[in-house]
């Protein structure tokens, strides 16, 4: 029992060092707004109603004082808020993907599948990249609520199902569907508590065009993209797909969330942990060659999120304002970093 998680840790712990190395330590539009939150500001829904994190941090974000306000970027938080803060912030998350990692390996050699394998594969997806390199997020401590779900009795499961719900509203859903067990849906209750009884701010203008509008602001963003973009950068774990209504209901529920929102793989790859122990299970029966191939393609696989491809730039650089970015995709006519580089051009 103690061997695979120890050997998760260790991958997980090396996964979080090398993109962190390799891609910088960067903040996206979601962190500042968090970060507000935290600081005591009303922000506009679905940020809202991720209170976890927020409340954490507030006695530390105070200590900075009245934060600035409404800037159009989000690099004037980094120089404002509280650094500790940060820092514990960073902490949280990338524990919470390294104990990730580590049920990973757990979930798969009970299952039969080499522990190093599944802990691997988890490594190496984009969504792993994204949020080693954006540590200022939910997603990670959400994903570790879901997971703990899978793996301790109910009675225990249902008091982390709910906290995974304060962080993250995702976390419940798919700690429901990972599970199979429609009892762990009550982890939306406190989220929902807040959606209708919690006062609503204005969006900040990073969100403008998307947070405001989302199916206007989403889809037209999708749309300008290949199918291929969806798909490639799942790399060996697609072949972890099974013909079962619970993938069904995976692959609904996680690539439904790109109707409302501009991310790509931080959003659909929540469903990865059901793929990678059927897909690690698969690639075992190769010889050791192979399983070295498919292991390299796999962490090497094409993605289009600009999140993922940073690269060693100034940290900090939120990609929504990356020249590079903005040329390559015809984002959203809402959107005022576009509407402003047009006009400057």
């Amino acid at each position: 029992m103690i061997e695979p998680l120890v050997i998760g840790s260790l991958i997980g712990s090396l996964g979080v060092a090398l993109w962190v190395y390799r891609l910088g330590w960067n903040i996206l539009s979601d962190s500042a707004t968090l970060t507000l939150m935290s600081a005591g500001v009303r922000v506009s829904s679905p940020f809202r109603w991720r209170v976890l994190i927020p409340l954490l941090l507030r006695p530390l974000v105070k200590r900075a004082g009245p934060p600035p306000w409404r800037p159009r970027r989000p690099e004037p938080f980094l120089d404002w808020v509280y650094k500790p803060a940060l820092w514990v912030w960073s902490a949280l998350s990338w524990g919470s993907l390294i104990a990730c990692t580590a049920i990973i390996a757990y979930i798969g050699d009970r299952a039969g599948a080499p522990a190093w394998l599944c802990a691997t594969l988890f490594v190496g997806l984009p969504w792993y990249r994204i949020l080693s390199m954006a540590p200022f997020m939910t997603d990670q401590l959400g994903m570790l609520c879901a997971l703990l779900c899978v793996v301790l009795p109910v009675e225990y499961a249902l008091p982390v199902c709910i906290i995974g719900g304060m962080a993250h509203e995702r976390s419940a859903v798919f700690a429901a569907i990972f599970s199979w067990n429609p009892a762990f849906l009550i982890g939306i209750i406190p989220p929902m508590l807040t959606a209708l009884f919690g006062k609503k701010g204005a969006a900040q203008p990073w969100e403008l065009g998307w947070v405001d509008k989302p199916l206007s602001g989403a889809i037209p963003f999708h749309r300008a993209h290949p199918l291929w973009s969806y798909v490639a950068p799942w790399g060996a774990v697609l072949l972890g797909i099974e013909p079962t209504l619970q993938m069904a209901a995976l692959v609904i529920v996680s690539y439904g969330q790109l109707l409302v929102a501009r991310d790509q793989e931080r959003l659909y790859q929540w469903m990865a942990p059901a793929l990678i122990v059927p897909a690690a299970i698969l690639i075992s029966l190769a010889n050791p060659l192979g399983i070295s191939l498919i292991v390299l393609f796999h962490i090497f696989s094409p993605t289009q999120d600009p999140a993922s491809r940073v690269g060693k730039k100034p940290n900090f650089v939120p990609e929504w304002d990356d020249p590079e970015w903005i040329k390559q995709r015809k984002v959203n006519k809402m959107d005022p970093t576009t509407t402003q580089q047009k006009q400057k051009s």
